[in-house]
């Protein structure tokens, strides 16, 4: 987890460029890539739970598909949506230039796969726009001013609104703003020093959207004992704990949280409204992990 001397409020509104999406975002990876995947009305559901709680932004990604059913998530999310008929619509992000074919997942950046990922994406959403595509995987085959200069054409074309970049280091950051202007930025939130990404992200208006909150495992959040004595303290969960905590990072971090129940995503948005203090934040920073038979039960989701 990046560490920082002077937290910040957790609760200032985050945004892609002008607009509103809030501390905490719904993943759809889990909807596909975990088994069983799930159907259109558990989608429903936790879709209209993530609404209620002010979740502003829903991520997905070509890639997040079954084995025998390319942009899985994106249609389940498409479908979704339409149950639900409200007037309110959260800002989707998808990605492409990353993609499943059975059970390979592969990377390419060239111009054209990107273009074709893009139309593949707007039907399975059922959008003529898409609010912000990011490139999902830098291809270390093709240069990625080339694979970047693709997502301009299409943002150009009217095919995508902001343009984001997922998996990428400061540097590829910065190379690829010299093609285009760069909204977001979407990588993982597992680092334990200064990231760079982070600060750039900060310094320029970037949305910063954190994947992996718990380490890449939900039983992250209840080894830390950090976490699992102030989530006691405060009556909530040693996840919201943990998401309440990545907030305080840097006011660009949007933190993405996968759920595959209504009731997670909403114990999830709530850790924008945790105050943590000083001395509970130097809690979660130093605990040293928890063994899993001193693992308590505490908070369980």
């Amino acid at each position: 987890m990046v560490k920082r001397t002077s937290p910040i409020d957790a609760a200032p509104s985050r945004r892609v460029g002008p607009v509103r999406i809030g501390p905490v975002a719904l993943g759809t990876a889990s909807w596909a890539l975990q088994n069983p995947p799930i159907g259109t009305r558990t989608a429903a559901w936790i879709l209209r739970a993530a609404l209620d709680s002010g979740v502003g932004l829903v991520d997905t990604a070509l890639a997040y598909s079954t084995s025998n059913e390319q942009s899985y998530s994106e249609r389940l999310l498409a479908g979704a949506l339409r149950s639900l008929g409200r007037r309110e619509r959260p800002v989707i992000a998808t990605k492409g230039g990353h993609f499943r074919r059975g059970d390979s997942f592969v990377i390419d950046g060239r111009p054209e796969t990107i273009r074709s990922n893009c139309e593949q994406s707007l039907r399975a959403l059922g959008l003529e726009t898409i609010e912000l595509y990011l490139l999902h995987k830098p291809d270390p085959a093709v240069p990625l001013v080339e694979s970047v200069g693709a997502f301009a054409e299409l943002q150009q074309a009217g095919k995508v609104r902001f343009v984001g970049l997922s998996n990428v280091s400061a540097a590829q950051l910065e190379e690829a703003r010299s093609v285009v202007d760069i909204a977001a930025v979407q990588n993982g939130l597992e680092a334990s020093t200064g990231d760079p990404v982070v600060d750039r992200c900060e310094a320029e208006g970037i949305a910063y959207l954190g994947y992996s909150p718990f380490e890449g495992s939900p039983q992250a959040a209840k080894r830390n004992p950090g976490a699992v004595e102030i989530a006691a303290a405060h009556r909530v969960s040693p996840h919201q704990v943990i998401i309440a905590r990545h907030l305080l990072t840097s006011p660009a971090i949007t933190v993405i949280v996968g759920a595959r129940r209504p009731a997670t995503i909403r114990d999830s948005a709530a850790a924008a409204t945790l105050r943590l203090t000083p001395r509970e934040v130097e809690l979660i920073d130093t605990a040293e992990p928890l063994t899993h038979a001193q693992h308590p039960a505490v908070g369980a989701l």
